[in-house]
C-alpha cells in the first residue's frame, strides 16, 4: 500500500467497490490501479462549479435590462416651442459698437420665432460694472434681474472699455479688449444647456478676437443657438448624427461592457463543456481498460 495510506491507516475504511478496487482515504476514494509509488485521489476537487447554459442566460437578462433602464434615463428630452406672448427680442447698443443693427435683430427674432426664447443683446463699456461687480457674469444677472421678471429671457453682454469704443466708432482700426457673458431664465434650459452659454460665448469671443465687427459676432453665436435649438426640437432626424451620438452614447457603453461580460461567460460555458466532455471520455476509456 502506498505511503500516504499507511500513514492514515487507523482513520481508513476499505471496501471493495466492484470491478474497480477503490479505498476511500479521509473522505476520498483511492485508485489502486497505478502501482508507480504514488496516490491517485479519484474526485479529488469535489464538485466543480460549472458555468451552465442558465447563467449565460441570467447574464444575457441582466444586460439587456440594465442598458434598456439607462437608455430610458438618458434618452433626450425633446424640446417643444415656448409661448412668447408679447415678448419681443431686442438690441440696446449702449456701446454704440453696432454696425449692422437691422441684420442681428433679425437673427434675433428668427430664434424667438423657432423656440419662443426671447434673446436680447447688450454692449456696454467696462466702466460701467467694473467698479460695483467682480466679473462681467455678475454683472450679466443683474442687468437680467433689473429687467426682466419671468425666466424666458436669453440675456447677452458684450463689453468693451470706453476709450476703444469711441476710437472704433471714429473709425479707427483698434485692437479692442471685448468681454462676453451670457445667461438664460430656467424655462429655457431646454434650448440653452450651461455648455451651449459657454460656447456661444467663446464663438461670439473668438470672432471678435479674429477681427469681426461686434455685430457680426453677436450674429455667429445666435446662428450657432439656432441650430442647436433644431437639433434639440428634433433630435432623431438622420441630418443630427452628432445629437443622436450624444445621445445614445452612455447606452453605447454600458451595452459594449455587457457584451464583453456575456461573451466571456460563453467562453467560460464552452470551456468547461469540452472540458467535461474529455473528463467523459477519460472515464470511459479508463473502465474499458480495467475491465
Amino acid at each position: 500500500m502506498k505511503n500516504s495510506v499507511n500513514n492514515n491507516v487507523k482513520n481508513t475504511k476499505f471496501r471493495f467497490l466492484g470491478p474497480e478496487r477503490y479505498y476511500t482515504v479521509a473522505g476520498r476514494q483511492l485508485d489502486e490501479r497505478t502501482n508507480d509509488g504514488t496516490d491517485n485521489f479519484v474526485n479529488v476537487q469535489g464538485k466543480d462549479e460549472k458555468t451552465t447554459i442558465g447563467s449565460v442566460i441570467a447574464v444575457g437578462i441582466v444586460a439587456v435590462t440594465i442598458t434598456g433602464l439607462i437608455c430610458f434615463a438618458v434618452r433626450p428630452r425633446i424640446a417643444e416651442k415656448l409661448f412668447s406672448g408679447v415678448l419681443t427680442s431686442a438690441v440696446y447698443d449702449e456701446a454704440e459698437i453696432i454696425t449692422d443693427d437691422q441684420s442681428l435683430s433679425a437673427t434675433l427674432d428668427e430664434y424667438l420665432e423657432l423656440t419662443g426664447v426671447c434673446p436680447v443683446v447688450y454692449t456696454v463699456y467696462d466702466e460701467e460694472w467694473k467698479s460695483e461687480y467682480t466679473d462681467l457674469q455678475t454683472y450679466t444677472l443683474h442687468k437680467y434681474a433689473d429687467n426682466f421678471d419671468d425666466m424666458q429671457h436669453f440675456v447677452v453682454v458684450c463689453s468693451i472699455p470706453e476709450n476703444e469704443a469711441k476710437l472704433i466708432g471714429q473709425g479707427e482700426t483698434v485692437d479692442a479688449h471685448y468681454e462676453v457673458a451670457a445667461i438664460n431664465g430656467t424655462s429655457t434650459n431646454l434650448f440653452i444647456s450651461e455648455y451651449d452659454l459657454k460656447k456661444i460665448c467663446r464663438l461670439v469671443s473668438d470672432d471678435l478676437k479674429n477681427g469681426s465687427e461686434p455685430s457680426k459676432a453677436l450674429e455667429g453665436g445666435f446662428r450657432y443657438a439656432i441650430e442647436e435649438a433644431g437639433h434639440k426640437m428634433h433630435p432623431y432626424t438622420f441630418g443630427n448624427i452628432r445629437g443622436l451620438v450624444k445621445s445614445f452614447l452612455p447606452m453605447l457603453i454600458v451595452l459594449f461592457i455587457f457584451v464583453v461580460i456575456l461573451a466571456i461567460v460563453c467562453m467560460k460555458f464552452k470551456k468547461d463543456k469540452i472540458a467535461l466532455s474529455e473528463s467523459h471520455s477519460m472515464n470511459r476509456k479508463g473502465r474499458i481498460a480495467t475491465e
